[in-house]
């Protein structure tokens, strides 16, 4: 790490692409622990489970972007642990990734409740199958603190606009993002 120019060794944002050798991961976590905005884009399964690793050492992180991304469902199991011991995270976007199936998404959303500094969340992409589904109302019970839902682009239909509003009653949400969803019944949109 000698080689690193002073500067960046004081980074707080930090973006990494998938070509970054995810062996590398956990030093550049130790050799810069102030990360707070932190950006993944084309990460590999390896990658993840490396980033999950990594985030021992960045306990500062409140941004977390993951994008691009491929993944398996052992990835999300090491990845969805390690984002609830960050106890700064408040904004998570997980959108627009290309999993192996929608299981490893679902994975890592079940791990969300609980993350009482989370705030805002992120999903644009993420297919309509993860989104809509009926336990959506069970896993969405630990984000009361979820200020802004970002939603747009998950081909969601009349059913699952139910059902995410049946999960965010009574809720304080600020933002709720749900362009680019086919809802043609007005129904769906009240």
């Amino acid at each position: 790490m000698a080689s690193m120019p002073p500067r960046l060794l004081s980074a707080r944002k930090l973006t990494l692409l998938g070509a970054v050798d995810a062996a590398m991961l956990p030093g550049l976590a130790r050799a810069l622990p102030g990360v707070t905005h932190l950006r993944y884009h084309g990460a590999t399964s390896d990658g993840i489970l490396r980033l999950a690793e990594a985030l021992a050492d960045w306990r500062c992180v409140e941004v977390l972007e993951l994008q691009g991304a491929k993944y398996d469902v052992a990835a999300m199991e090491a990845f969805g642990p390690a984002l609830r011991e960050l106890p700064r995270l408040r904004a998570l976007r997980i959108g627009g990734n290309d999993p192996e199936d929608s299981s490893p998404t679902t994975k890592l959303i079940d791990c969300l409740g609980g993350l009482s500094s989370l705030q805002q969340l992120n999903l644009a992409g993420v297919a309509s199958a993860i989104v809509a589904q009926r336990p959506w109302r069970r896993r969405s019970a630990g984000w009361s603190s979820f200020a802004r839902w970002v939603l747009s682009g998950c081909a969601i239909a009349k059913r699952g606009i139910q059902d995410i509003a049946v999960a965010l009653r009574g809720r304080r949400i600020t933002t709720l993002v749900l362009s680019g969803n086919s809802i043609t019944d007005g129904a769906a949109a009240r």
